[in-house]
């Protein structure tokens, strides 16, 4: 158990602690294969590939961007409004 903001920072500086831990439900959930995906994937060369491929295609829908604000708040609107018509 690590407690405290220096030794946090010490310890996530350490390559021993980086990675993800190996479970048998990883490898069942990803066919096999112990890293693949974003989220069970150690940070390696294929979890920076897939990030810069996951981001590159964000931003071609807005990710980032204020026009990208404007179109969810409108969709959550419409959503409430839904659930209120539909629940209340």
């Amino acid at each position: 158990m690590i407690n405290g903001y220096k030794l946090i920072q010490e310890a996530l500086k350490q390559d021993a602690l980086n990675g993800r831990p190996e479970f048998e439900i990883y490898k069942v959930s990803n066919g096999g294969v112990q890293n693949r995906g974003i989220l069970l994937c150690d940070a390696n060369e294929t979890w920076n590939e897939q990030r810069r491929f996951v981001l590159r295609n964000l931003r071609d829908f807005g990710f980032g961007k204020m026009s990208m604000e404007g179109l969810l708040v409108h969709e959550l609107d419409e959503l409430i409004k839904h659930i209120r018509l539909r629940f209340l």
